[in-house]
């Protein structure tokens, strides 16, 4: 009936017993105990939840708080103010249902909090959603909230019979608030809200704290923080922003999930399901505290057990990444400031004759008539719709630039005029136009994405710019949204604009949340901006995904700067405004990793950086490690150099890192791409950190600067300036330089550090053993590659085997039938190719097999096609073991199961 092992002591004897604690019944007024300060955990300085989040504390201020006040050195992190032992804000009240699948409680008030509107009535509704998945959401027993409407999460159909979870709660006697997520196969509590903090329920502060499992926690963003967050009284604020990456600074999206890593190697994870703005605290103690502005506490608990199995478990319920068209997997190439279509042709002539793979050049606003969307200027870019014609004909493709904001104040403007009609654009409370500033002349209207006519305003308007210039994509950016009036934005005076309680976000000139946005209570279909404010992005994004779906009629190809949870479902992202230094470099593989854990893997940040001007060596660098993000793409700002890399202003060191890196990304395509598909199918990681694959090696906790395409590769870039070689971590396991294969590392099971030569021109990658990976021959463009004959590389572990797999389909395909998928599988000194599915037809040739770790000598090499079997010529280094087989001859292509084998 019940699954009454999961409920603890205090919800057995209120079940068994029938006893419901109704309002004043059994409730102990928190203001008549004496706050207890001398609890010997309390006293140990990194257990101390901070009571005096803003403002000056004294004695006396915090003591009326209930809290407890203990002095410290004038520059102690540590709070002078924290919450007591016994400090009870809730109780319990009644014990509403106990259900199969979960329970439902009803706590009351008993202490008012300093900020405004206390919820007298929490409830807090436990739901097993599926063996893995633990929901507990918390909120008003009374009245509605706000709860936001983006992800569109995908609800679970299945039963938890026996879940890897279990819930606790206080005892009887200590009935006051709190829970903990547990482990059952290891009984470790891994998220602990009990006696954590002051747990506060107001309308515009909501507060709760938790002991955590570990210190090893990845996630929350999106900030330049250490990949790793630091439990250091570290504090940061998110609210989506127009702001160019600086340390613990909010920038452009909110993404409330962290990853953690248990010391017996588990993982688990914790998704916060809430929009509003929202700020983390991260103590010593391993707790975390979150301070929210609005909505409710929806918790989603994943319980893996691997990394990898956390992440696929989040991307199920928040949808799993797009799978980007196949032209978008090559290198592009963009610039703020080409003031005329003749630099454009220039960038674009002097790559081609470096010969330097390219495929997407972007359209920054420069391509437009004065910075007016849906419009192009046809003065300086007069021959821009034949440009894009003469480009696609050359298999490249033009993705241009639109921001959201449309010109109020043009005369005939046709995007404005529609706007008004359709009624589509945010207003102020009182019901008249909101106008900020952005790119164009006059004052700007933001649309409103969530308003059921913003399909037929946006995507009307992108129809008609496409019906002059044929565009593959779009990039839309400043969707956060970005209003860059230089004056203070004026608001009224609404508990909206100026709430009681702003978290720790970005703010220079004292505005709150208002500054470089829109108001917070200006009226959107779906509500108040105060509420709807980071999901402007992943509205936008969806609602551009649809239109260019419908218009191309192939998957969508769009890149935004602002994200939220699920945005990956829609659209890609680059990291935004970086800077153009080494720290920078650096900081772009933590935020790579970091948004493959937050469902976009097609992210990259702008190679050679964005801000500023770059260095010869630093972009020589940049264009080695950036050749493998996923999405690769060269842009910088105004007014700051060329930075593409034939331009004059390198020596010869740029261009050649480039071509070499690019010349090695577009032989791995068909890898990556095989990635993404699983990423679209299982809501896999692509870029992902070591402990993803070896969660059980505590070394690579830590690793933060190299970084693994799936399982099979590893990138060691060089991050430092002045070096040539580099340090590399290379957990249990055979390792060979990839693709020289001309040095072998084995690794013994406490690992192996391994220092890696590392010229300019050169970044390091190495190939797992136990890998099979297929590759093509490259070209310039993926148009061409994609005409080439494939190779196979098989990489034997020490068992002498390897797996590995490939989807293939036309590129763009909206068909989710139309595709091929072949699994590899190597063991006994034979590969097998195995046809899974095989609707797309294609000749998908074969030309040469690569076996890595054959270290006896070969006699004779076989394939077997159906009932045919013959020899095949071979070469064999039998210093490292590499067997080379010539199969071109024999014709062999995917379409048909094959074995190669080898004595």
């Amino acid at each position: 009936m019940f699954r009454l092992q999961q409920v603890t002591f205090l919800l057995l004897c209120f079940h068994l017993l029938n006893i419901s604690l109704v309002e004043g019944e059994g409730a102990v007024p928190r203001q008549a105990d004496a706050p207890q300060c001398s609890n010997e955990k309390f006293n140990d300085l990194k257990n101390r939840f901070d009571c005096f989040p803003r403002g000056v504390a004294t004695q006396e201020s915090c003591q009326s708080r209930g809290c407890c006040w203990r002095p410290l050195q004038p520059n102690s992190l540590e709070p002078w103010c924290f919450y007591p032992a016994n400090y009870r804000s809730y109780q319990i009240d009644q014990i509403q249902e106990l259900r199969s699948n979960g329970l439902s409680l009803v706590y009351k008030n008993v202490l008012k909090s300093p900020y405004p509107d206390d919820i007298e009535f929490v409830r807090v509704d436990v739901e097993y959603e599926t063996d893995t998945r633990l929901r507990v959401k918390i909120y008003d027993d009374k009245k509605s909230r706000y709860e936001p409407p983006y992800p569109k999460l995908s609800k679970s159909k299945e039963t938890s019979p026996d879940p890897k979870y279990k819930i606790e709660f206080g005892h009887l006697q200590d009935s006051n608030f709190g829970f903990a997520v547990v482990r059952k196969a290891t009984n470790r509590v891994l998220f602990d809200t009990r006696n954590a903090g002051g747990f506060t329920m107001a309308d515009q502060f909501l507060q709760i704290s938790a002991r955590l499992a570990s210190s090893y926690v990845y996630g929350l963003g999106e900030i330049r923080k250490p990949f790793r967050n630091e439990f250091n009284w570290t504090t940061f604020g998110i609210l989506s922003h127009d702001q160019p990456p600086t340390p613990y600074d909010n920038v452009y999206g909110s993404h409330p999930f962290f990853l953690s890593m248990e010391d017996d190697g588990k993982s688990h994870g914790v998704f916060l399901h809430n929009s509003n703005a929202w700020e983390a605290v991260m103590q010593p103690t391993s707790a975390i505290t979150y301070r929210v502005i609005g909505g409710v506490l929806d918790f989603y608990f994943f319980l893996g057990d691997t990394p990898s199995e956390v992440i696929a478990q989040y991307l199920d319920l928040i949808g799993k990444p797009n799978l980007p068209p196949y032209w978008s997997l090559g290198f592009q190439i963009s610039q703020y400031g080409w003031k005329n279509l003749d630099t454009v042709k220039t960038v674009l002539d002097r790559t081609v004759k470096a010969g330097i793979p390219l495929d997407v050049i972007y359209g920054d606003i420069d391509y437009m008539d004065r910075y007016l969307d849906f419009t192009w200027d046809k003065v300086h870019y007069a021959t821009l719709p034949e440009f894009i014609q003469s480009l696609q004909s050359r298999g490249m493709k033009y993705v241009p630039i639109l921001d959201p904001g449309i010109d109020t104040d043009e005369k005939d403007y046709e995007p404005f005029q529609q706007g008004m009609a359709l009624d589509v654009f945010i207003k102020h409370e009182n019901g008249t136009l909101f106008k900020g500033k952005v790119w164009n002349p006059g004052h700007t209207a933001f649309p409103d994405f969530t308003h059921p006519k913003a399909y037929e305003f946006w995507s009307t308007h992108v129809k008609q710019l496409h019906s002059e210039l044929k565009f593959n994509g779009l990039w839309i950016d400043m969707n956060e949204p970005a209003n860059t009036f230089q004056e203070p934005v004026e608001c009224p005076a609404t508990k909206w604009d100026s709430p009681p309680f702003v978290p720790k976000i970005h703010d220079p000139k004292h505005e709150g949340l208002k500054f470089k946005t829109v108001c917070m209570s200006a009226k959107q279909h779906l509500g108040i901006h105060y509420n709807l404010h980071n999901l402007y992005g992943i509205a936008q994004s969806e609602i551009t995904y649809r239109t260019l779906k419908d218009l191309l009629h192939t998957r969508p190809f769009i890149l935004s700067r602002s994200t939220f949870p699920g945005s990956g479902h829609y659209a890609n992202h680059w990291t935004g405004d970086v800077f153009s230094d080494w720290s920078s470099l650096g900081q772009s593989v933590t935020d790579m990793m970091l948004n493959n854990m937050f469902g976009i893997p097609m992210v990259g940040a702008d190679i050679c950086g964005f801000i500023f001007n770059t260095t010869n060596e630093l972009c020589a660098r940049w264009s080695s490690l950036g050749a493998f993000y996923p999405f690769s793409r060269n842009h910088n700002a105004l007014e700051s150099m060329a930075q593409d890399p034939a331009s004059p202003n390198f020596g010869p060191e740029v261009k050649e890192s480039t071509k070499k890196a690019l010349t090695l990304r577009y032989s791995l395509l068909p890898y990556l791409y095989t990635l993404l598909f699983k990423a679209s199918l299982h809501g896999h990681t692509v870029v992902r950190p070591l402990f993803f694959e070896f969660p059980n090696d505590k070394l690579t906790y830590a690793l933060d600067q190299q970084f693994l395409w799936g399982s099979a590769l590893l990138f060691v870039p060089v991050l430092k300036e002045g070096v040539t070689s580099v340090e590399a971590y290379l957990p249990q396991g055979t390792w060979y330089t990839y693709p020289q294969l001309d040095k072998e590392f084995i690794s013994p099971e406490n690992g192996l550090r391994e220092t890696l030569t590392a010229p300019l021109t050169d970044i390091p990658v190495l190939i797992r053993g136990g890998s099979t990976i297929v590759t093509q021959t490259p070209d310039v463009t993926t148009t061409k590659s994609r005409l080439n004959d494939f190779q196979i590389v098989v990489v034997l572990n020490s068992k002498s085997e390897s797996t590995g797999d490939l989807f293939w389909d036309d590129g763009d395909t909206l068909d989710q039938e139309d595709y091929n998928f072949i699994e590899l599988s190597t063991k006994t000194q034979c590969l097998q190719s195995k046809v899974v599915r095989y609707n797309h037809e294609v000749a998908m040739k074969i030309d040469s097999v690569k076996i890595v770790g054959v270290k006896r000598k070969v006699t004779t090499v076989t394939i077997a096609v159906l009932e045919t079997k013959e020899n095949l010529k071979f070469t064999q280094d039998e210093t490292i073991g590499v067997l080379q087989v010539d199969v071109k001859s024999s014709g062999i292509t995917f379409e048909t199961n094959f074995n190669i084998c080898w004595k």
